[in-house]
């Protein structure tokens, strides 16, 4: 556990805490992604399916989590070999919660959406940040990154890397304040237009050169 040089109240953890539990991971992740989710993730209107799926899903190990007295104010979720993240979705846990025919084409659209999201094997790829409002102005996200950035050094990483998306000009000039640049823009037009957005950009944080860039 480390505690905030911010705010010493706050403390991080690299494992689900004990006072928290799945719904509460989920919980954050809708509030900050439910849109995308239930337009080019889990395609549904039902929320306590959308929920089912993700807690299902839920793998521990993937995640820095933010805990104040108990109570998870965020998470940051990542991947480092471009598969494995906070969320394992597998067509499985589709068919259990959507019945097969539901499943199924669920699922192909899921695949679908998929291969417009680049992931970055060999990398320390931030896939999620998400902060509770009423946390916000703690400087959660912030200590959330720099761990995340002391974390990927100490495993011999040399940046992080992280998408977002074109009408979240907040989180950008977050990543940009903590020295992160954009290296790509990837357009997607109207196939996530109902998900709020129509391009992400590709963002790093270098710790050193790259000889081999």
């Amino acid at each position: 556990m480390a505690p905030n040089n911010g705010n010493p109240s706050v403390h991080y953890m690299y494992s689900l805490p004990q006072t928290a539990s799945p719904d509460d991971v989920v919980s954050l992740y809708l509030e900050a992604f439910g849109q995308k989710v239930s337009h080019h993730e889990i395609i549904s209107k039902d929320r306590k399916k959308i929920e089912e799926v993700l807690r299902r899903s839920f793998v521990d190990g993937y995640a820095i989590y933010a805990v104040e007295n108990g109570k998870m104010l965020g998470y940051l979720g990542y991947s480092t070999d471009g598969v494995t993240d906070t969320f394992d979705i597998r067509f499985s846990i589709f068919f259990d919660v959507f019945g097969f025919l539901g499943g199924l084409w669920k699922w192909l659209l899921y695949l679908l959406f998929g291969l417009f999201y680049k992931t970055y094997p060999g990398y320390f790829f931030i896939d999620s940040l998400a902060v509770r409002a009423e946390a916000r102005g703690k400087r959660v996200g912030s200590q959330l990154i720099a761990e995340a950035e002391n974390e990927a050094k100490r495993r011999g990483f040399d940046r992080l890397i992280l998408q977002v998306v074109d009408t979240n000009t907040g989180a950008r000039r977050l990543y940009e304040r903590l020295g992160f640049v954009q290296v790509k823009r990837r357009y997607f037009g109207a196939l996530t237009r109902p998900a709020g957005y129509e391009a992400a950009d590709i963002m790093e944080k270098p710790f050193r050169e790259n000889p081999f860039d």
